[in-house]
């Protein structure tokens, strides 16, 4: 990977195909940091730090009702795989 961030989004396309809608990815950003992308390949959220990204996927995660957090290293290869539970606190909508 190039860490353009068009590459990324094409990379996160192409690892979505059958996936969930509830499956998002910590990826480096072209601008710095790291971002927080959605199925689609749309940036959520941008972070200064891979933790940070990662807390706050896994907050998104929670909120829309649990699903996976694929998280890349900067060498644009999955490092880790994490399944996020929903907030069972969050009351549910009727």
């Amino acid at each position: 990977m190039t860490g353009d961030d068009d590459d990324w989004t094409k990379e996160v396309q192409k690892v979505n195909r059958g996936d969930s809608d509830h499956t998002t990815h910590v990826t480096p950003s072209a601008k710095g940091g790291w971002s927080v992308v959605n199925p689609s390949g749309g940036e959520r959220s941008h972070h200064r730090t891979q933790k940070d990204a990662i807390d706050g996927a896994r907050e998104i995660i929670k909120n829309a009702g649990g699903g996976e957090i694929n998280i890349y290293g900067k060498d644009g290869r999955i490092r880790d795989k994490n399944t996020i539970k929903p907030d069972k606190n969050k009351r549910k909508k009727r």
